[in-house]
């Protein structure tokens, strides 16, 4: 069987999201199936770069004349050019693209990913025009594939509800974490880290792309509560890259006067992050909407307590390991938050229910459910 695989999102340069799931799934189907012929297309990557040295295994550049492959959103108009014409030369058996986007011509059976109905739910967490395009693809994609896969049940229930896809289309895949790297570490290792980033003394961790729909200013808010009511000593680390709409965060640092007690990192290469994380005694990531979340299961594997929301796939993720919150309540977010850090027996209970809960997800068993989806559409 020859399966083309769509994995643009690898080529970003600062990988999250969708680029990490891309980029897992890739190499753990790479070192499950050694037979089946694999062209993978994408941009700013090698195969040997991320860990990938099948010899049915070829990675193929796009024939686009866009210079930003890397933001799906902009291989839109490659679809509708150069890229059907690559498939009949490819003469693949199965497409399979790791995010919601299709060509207006296959000539196979096509299944995509759908990591989230974001663009479609929240309106102010991107651009006009991006969200226009990634909406339109996003529906296009869903209403065109012969198979897709959803990351959660919540983001399968987005679909059936949103986009009126059958259920029946739809398979859920749950994610991963890269248990070498994200594991419970002596905090002399920790150290080197922390300094790096200038971090000192106890602190509270966010990880995440900056953007409207991560909730951050109402996570400063709280902080601020408990800091100006002296019931903690600690600070806040908001880690990850800038997006669209993040000037109300540092609005809201100024207005709350808490400066000095929140460190941005910026965003954090991922050798960096498991260390991060298990330095902090606390994870906080009260989302209004994902479509999986890694970054709170990639903190349980660390033995990292978590708090997290009660909407969306977050409890699916977390389960009874964590703390779930409303992520529109401040005085909840505040509260969730002195509860852990005041008692230390919690953390501890915390942590190792976290690591157990993180051992049911892992990227080989993602791996291994997509192959059995590949081989029951072809």
């Amino acid at each position: 069987m020859h399966i083309v695989i769509d994995a643009a999102p690898i080529g970003e340069r600062s990988p999250a999201g969708i680029a990490t799931y891309s980029l897992n799934l890739l190499k753990n189907i790479s070192a499950l199936d050694k037979v089946n012929r694999y062209t993978i297309y994408g941009s700013r990557f090698n195969l040997h770069d991320i860990e990938i040295r099948n010899e049915n295994f070829n990675r193929k550049t796009p024939l686009t004349l866009f210079n930003r492959p890397s933001q799906w959103y902009y291989w839109i108009p490659w679809y509708y050019t150069g890229f059907p014409f690559q498939l009949l030369l490819s003469k693949p058996d199965i497409y399979f693209s790791t995010y919601p986007a299709l060509p207006w011509y296959c000539p196979c059976p096509k299944i995509i990913t759908v990591h989230d109905l974001t663009a479609l739910l929240i309106k102010d967490n991107f651009r006009p025009h991006a969200r226009f395009l990634m909406g339109h693809q996003i529906a296009y994609a869903a209403r065109n594939a012969d198979k897709i896969i959803s990351v959660s049940h919540a983001t399968k229930k987005d679909i059936i509800d949103i986009l009126g896809i059958a259920p029946e289309k739809i398979s859920v895949v749950y994610e991963g974490y890269d248990g070498k790297i994200f594991k419970p570490v002596e905090k002399v290792q920790v150290e080197k880290t922390l300094y790096k980033y200038n971090i000192s003394g106890k602190y509270v961790l966010f990880t995440g792309t900056f953007e409207p729909k991560k909730n951050i200013p109402r996570l400063i808010e709280a902080f601020a509560q408990l800091k100006k009511s002296n019931r903690i000593e600690y600070k806040l680390v908001l880690s990850g890259k800038r997006s669209y709409g993040d000037e109300i965060i540092f609005q809201k640092i100024s207005e709350t006067g808490c400066d000095k007690d929140i460190i941005i990192t910026g965003y954090i290469p991922r050798e960096d992050l498991p260390l991060l994380m298990n330095g902090a005694d606390l994870f906080i990531f009260p989302s209004f909407h994902e479509g999986f979340g890694i970054p709170p299961l990639e903190a349980m594997a660390c033995g990292t307590p978590v708090i997290t929301s009660n909407t969306c796939s977050l409890p699916e993720i977390v389960g009874d390991a964590g703390i779930l919150v409303d992520p529109y309540d401040v005085e909840a977010i505040a509260e969730a938050m002195y509860m852990v850090l005041s008692n230390k027996d919690l953390r501890e209970k915390m942590k190792y229910k976290g690591i157990e809960r993180a051992k049911l997800f892992s990227w080989r068993k993602s791996a291994l459910e997509v192959l059995k989806i590949i081989e029951s559409v072809y």
